[in-house]
């Protein structure tokens, strides 16, 4: 699969290769690459999630594209933004997050 964005051509298996190589990289046991669409957000490559989309609303790709900075929740649980997100309350019980 051929995936266009910004001008620039890169296979399915190239997010895929970046999302595993991230979770690696990075001692984390999940890693993705998301598209965020006006209502919800598609996971393009994932590694350690079973989710294929969530709603855009209240996701942590949400406040990470509104950042030139690196977007960092330490504690997804104390973070009133984020504590009753059903990542955070169900599996996979996000705790960390870091998105650019």
């Amino acid at each position: 699969m051929l995936i266009e964005i910004w001008g620039r051509r890169a296979t399915l298996a190239t997010f895929l290769a970046g999302s595993a190589a991230a979770a690696v990289l990075f001692g984390m046991p999940i890693s993705y690459v998301s598209l965020i669409a006006e209502d919800h957000q598609h996971f393009l490559a994932k590694c350690g999630l079973d989710l294929d989309e969530t709603a855009r609303e209240g996701a942590f790709c949400n406040y990470a594209i509104l950042s030139d900075d690196v977007f960092v929740v330490e504690d997804a649980w104390a973070d009133p933004r984020f504590r009753e997100s059903p990542l955070v309350i169900n599996p996979p019980h996000v705790r960390f997050y870091a998105g650019a």
